[in-house]
């Protein structure tokens, strides 16, 4: 069985289908709004690949930060996915920002202070996240306005969303999204002592779409 990733979060769409969380049998990149791209981009990767769409047995999608119609289009595809054709799949939800943040954290060496992460929270705050000794296992993400992030002390990773509501206020190293990258992160996610209650934010209500056909 396989499982697949599909993230329409940022600026570049991504999706990917795999059997182990350490590496990819195929993934694409690709631009278009979602609603109108997703599913032949979803054909033409199966086709690639010879598996059938029933195959699915576990799906991986964000949850926040990004594109709120982008993430609700995906959910409602998952969703309707499920209920069609793969009854028994399990379904991972992922914040972008903590995966970036776990990028960022295995790549740097250890500093005297933590780093932080943020990314646009709407047009007036920030949601941020201190990469401190703790944050695999209890992220805590917050959002904080823009003089308390003013003030942060270390480096500042910037995760640019679609809309740039406002600069940021402070310096600030920009990072590309890359959840190409996330895969050897997943199995954290299972671990027992892995906290993410502060990784949640509320929900917003959408006008009601429906899923395409994908029998077809």
């Amino acid at each position: 069985m396989y499982s697949l990733l599909i993230d329409c979060s940022h600026h570049r769409n991504f999706i990917g289908l795999f059997q182990t969380k350490k590496e990819w049998i195929a993934g694409q990149y690709f631009e278009g709004f979602p609603l109108e791209a997703l599913s032949s981009q979803i054909k033409a990767l199966f086709n690639t690949c010879s598996i059938e769409k029933t195959a699915i047995d576990h799906f991986y999608t964000p949850s926040n930060p990004g594109s709120q119609l982008g993430i609700r289009l995906t959910q409602i595809f998952v969703q309707s996915w499920i209920k069609t054709l793969c009854p028994s799949a399990q379904w991972t939800q992922y914040n972008g920002l903590y995966m970036s943040a776990r990028l960022l954290a295995d790549k740097k060496n250890s500093a005297d202070q933590p780093d932080y992460i943020i990314t646009e929270k709407g047009r007036m705050a920030w949601s941020t996240l201190c990469m401190d000794s703790g944050f695999f296992l209890t992220p805590k993400i917050r959002v904080l306005d823009s003089s308390t992030v003013g003030n942060f002390s270390g480096t500042v990773y910037y995760l640019p969303q679609v809309k740039r509501w406002q600069a940021p206020p402070c310096p600030v190293l920009e990072i590309d999204y890359a959840p190409e990258q996330f895969l050897k992160f997943f199995e954290d996610l299972d671990n027992d002592n892995f906290d993410s209650a502060h990784l949640c934010e509320p929900e917003t209500e959408y006008a009601k779409w429906h899923a395409p056909n994908l029998n077809n």
